[in-house]
């Protein structure tokens, strides 16, 4: 299944949903020079982590998956596989950690498995729309995000300006505590990369650190915006994002959460679909007699969802949260398909 047209500006889109949506469920904000540090270090081993792909992209227009099955035959299909199983446990804990946002936020008397149910059917159909297809939404997910952030300086902007500056500490970088915080979330998108590559070509590398480059200034612009906001009161928020939308708020004559939790929710459901889209382009590549692989790898990524939800599973979570699987299939891959560049003839 060759993958149609995508665009730097598309792929660079989609990379800084991926920083929003870790804004909104992040949870630990210990300090602002911390979280801010924490937040550059994720992107600098992102950076790195690219430069394989970057390289391999140069030399032709087919993705990572594809690539796998024509130059290392059998081998190249179980990596694909373990393409489809990261890019399902990535998509079933975001939808949960969401879910459960929602539920918790907005909706507390509903189910939460209703919550996964109804945004995972979305998914779903979206991703069997292709990838191509979901990076096309981000026109109008720009748009979105563009109205989200005038929203909330219209709301913050003396928080903002008043904030005392001086008490903002920058600490020693850390690498452990760069492979936390914005490193799982980011990783997985810039996994996706893995398959994107396929419609963008010589573009990838373009595309692929504009992307984290974007990701990186949203992450901090509204991290730090949320600490200026909220302030000392960040330390006792479950939700210190959605908080300050609320607190921006509170001069206005009426309440915009409910638009930012819309904003929020599709940019979510975007993220989720490009990650189920992802993992049925591998699992067709590793089995090409599969139809219908968007909706089994979104349906998959449902399943995972609520068999965490119910069971307590941690199967998700750890493969999501684990630094190497990205890090083997963002980078040791093309570098080993670098190594094999002339490949197995069919």
């Amino acid at each position: 299944m060759k993958i149609g047209y995508i665009g730097r500006g598309q792929t660079a889109v989609m990379l800084t949903l991926f920083g929003v949506i870790f804004c909104v469920l992040n949870t630990t904000l210990p300090d602002m020079g911390t979280s801010l540090a924490d937040i550059s270090v994720s992107v600098m081993i992102m950076a790195v982590m690219l430069i394989p792909l970057a390289v391999l992209s140069a030399k032709g227009e087919k993705s990572v998956p594809e690539l796998c099955t024509v130059r290392l035959g059998s081998i190249g299909r179980v990596i694909n596989i373990l393409f489809f199983i990261y890019f399902i446990t990535a998509a079933a804990h975001i939808l949960k950690r969401y879910s459960e946002f929602v539920s918790e936020r907005y909706f507390p008397e509903a189910d939460q498995a209703v919550c996964i149910i109804m945004l995972g059917a979305v998914c779903v159909y979206i991703a069997h729309t292709g990838v191509e297809t979901v990076c096309r939404m981000s026109t109008v997910l720009l748009f979105m995000l563009c109205v989200l952030s005038v929203i909330f300086l219209l709301g913050a902007w003396k928080d903002i300006l008043s904030f005392d500056r001086t008490d903002v500490t920058v600490p020693k970088l850390s690498l452990q505590r760069g492979l936390g915080g914005l490193f799982p979330i980011g990783a997985a998108g810039c996994t996706c990369l893995c398959v994107m590559c396929g419609g963008m070509g010589k573009r990838t590398r373009s595309g692929a650190y504009g992307g984290i480059a974007a990701m990186l200034a949203v992450s901090v612009l509204i991290t730090a915006a949320v600490y200026m906001t909220l302030g000392g009161y960040i330390t006792v928020s479950e939700y210190p994002l959605a908080d300050s939308a609320v607190y921006a708020a509170r001069g206005g004559t009426f309440r915009n959460d409910g638009l930012f939790f819309s904003l929020w929710t599709v940019m979510c459901a975007a993220v989720i679909s490009l990650l189920c889209a992802c993992g049925g382009h591998s699992l067709k590549q590793a089995a090409p007699a599969v139809k219908l692989e968007g909706l089994i790898s979104g349906t998959a990524a449902v399943i995972c969802a609520l068999s965490e939800m119910y069971f307590g599973l941690a199967f998700c979570q750890m493969i999501y949260e684990a630094p190497l699987p990205p890090l083997i299939l963002t980078a040791a891959v093309p570098l080993i398909l670098l190594i094999f560049g002339k490949g197995k003839r069919r």
